[in-house]
C-alpha cells in the first residue's frame, strides 16, 4: 500500500511543479508585455469612410490632429460634421472597451484573492498548495488579454518630442529605470518565489508547512492590509511619460484608484514596520561592530 501512495504523491508533486512552471512562464510573458506597454506609446490611425467618396477611398486621420473630431477646422460641410461625429463615436467606444478590460482585470484580481473564494475552491479540492500558482497564471492571462485587446486613442494630454532633446530623453529614461529598479527590489524583498507560488510547491514536496505559516502573525496581517507596493511604481511609470494619451491616462487613473481603494493599513501596521526597521538597524550595527572587531584582531 505504501508504494502506490508514494507514486500518487510523486505524480501529484510533478503536476504541481508543472503548474508552477507554466504560471512562472505566463507571468514572465505578461510582465514583458506590460513593460513594453509602459515604455512605449502605441499609436493608431482612425480610418473613416467619407460619405461623399467611393467606398474604396478613405479619409485617414488621427485624433491627435485636434479636438474637433479629426476633420479640418475650416470645413463646415454636413459631410465633414458626420465624419467628426463618427470619429468621436469611435473614440468613446474605445474608451468603453478599455474601461471594461480594466474592470475585468480588477474583478479577477480582487475576487480570486478573497478568503471566501480560496476556501470554496482550493480547500474544498485540497489544492491550497497551488493556490498562488493558479492565481498568478489566471492573472497573467487576464493581463495579456487586457494588453492585447487594448484600444489606443490618439488624444493627448501632453506630447513631448524627446527625439530632439537629449535632456528630456535622458530624464524620462532615468526615471523609468529608477522606478523599475525599485519595483524589482520590492519583489525581491517580499520573497519573489513565494509570490509566484513556487516556494509553496517546493515546501510541499519537502513535507513542510506553507511558507506563510512560518511568518509572524503581525506580518501576515500586514500582507492582508497592504496592496502590492509595486502598484505605486507602476502608476508613476504610466504617468511619467513624454506621451500621455487619454487611454494611458485612463489606465494610470484606474490603477491609482484601485491601489487607494484597497489600501487598509492600520496604525498597528505602522508600529510593526517601525519595529522591524529598528530591528534591522540594530542587526546591521551589530554586524558592523563584529566585523570591526575581527579586523582589529587580525591586525594585532
Amino acid at each position: 500500500m505504501a508504494a502506490p501512495t508514494m507514486i500518487i504523491k510523486a505524480v501529484k508533486q510533478l503536476i504541481f511543479y508543472v503548474i508552477g512552471a507554466v504560471a512562472f512562464v505566463c507571468a514572465l510573458i505578461s510582465t514583458m508585455k506590460f513593460v513594453k506597454f509602459c515604455s512605449t506609446q502605441k499609436l493608431r490611425r482612425l480610418v473613416i469612410v467619407h460619405p461623399s467618396l467611393n467606398q474604396s477611398s478613405t479619409a485617414s486621420t488621427t485624433a491627435a490632429a485636434g479636438l474637433d473630431g479629426g476633420y479640418p477646422a475650416d470645413s463646415s460641410t454636413t459631410d465633414d460634421k458626420l465624419i467628426g461625429k463618427e470619429v468621436w463615436d469611435e473614440i468613446l467606444l474605445s474608451l468603453l472597451k478599455d474601461f471594461l478590460l480594466l474592470l475585468m482585470f480588477a474583478l479577477q484580481h480582487s475576487l480570486m484573492a478573497t478568503r471566501c473564494f480560496k476556501s470554496i475552491v482550493y480547500r474544498y479540492f485540497s489544492l491550497i498548495v497551488i493556490e498562488r500558482s493558479v492565481y498568478v497564471f489566471i492573472t497573467s492571462l487576464t493581463l495579456s488579454v487586457v494588453l492585447d485587446r487594448w484600444e489606443s486613442i490618439n488624444i493627448f494630454l501632453w506630447n513631448l518630442d524627446t527625439s530632439k532633446s537629449l535632456l528630456w530623453w535622458t530624464l524620462f529614461s532615468l526615471v523609468h529605470l529608477f522606478l523599475w529598479m525599485i519595483l524589482f527590489g520590492q519583489l525581491c524583498l517580499m520573497d519573489l518565489p513565494e509570490l509566484l507560488g513556487l516556494k509553496q510547491i517546493y515546501f510541499y514536496s519537502l513535507g513542510n508547512v506553507l511558507p506563510i505559516k512560518l511568518k509572524t502573525w503581525d506580518l501576515q496581517i500586514f500582507y492582508r492590509h497592504m496592496r502590492h507596493p509595486g502598484l505605486t511604481c507602476l502608476t508613476l511609470i504610466l504617468c511619467v511619460h513624454p506621451v500621455m494619451s487619454i487611454d494611458r491616462w485612463l489606465f494610470a487613473t484606474a490603477l491609482a484608484f484601485y491601489n487607494f481603494a484597497a489600501f487598509r493599513v492600520t496604525p498597528d501596521d505602522y508600529v510593526y514596520i517601525d519595529e522591524q526597521v529598528e530591528r534591522k538597524e540594530y542587526e546591521l550595527q551589530r554586524m558592523r561592530t563584529k566585523r570591526r572587531m575581527m579586523v582589529t584582531s587580525q591586525v594585532k
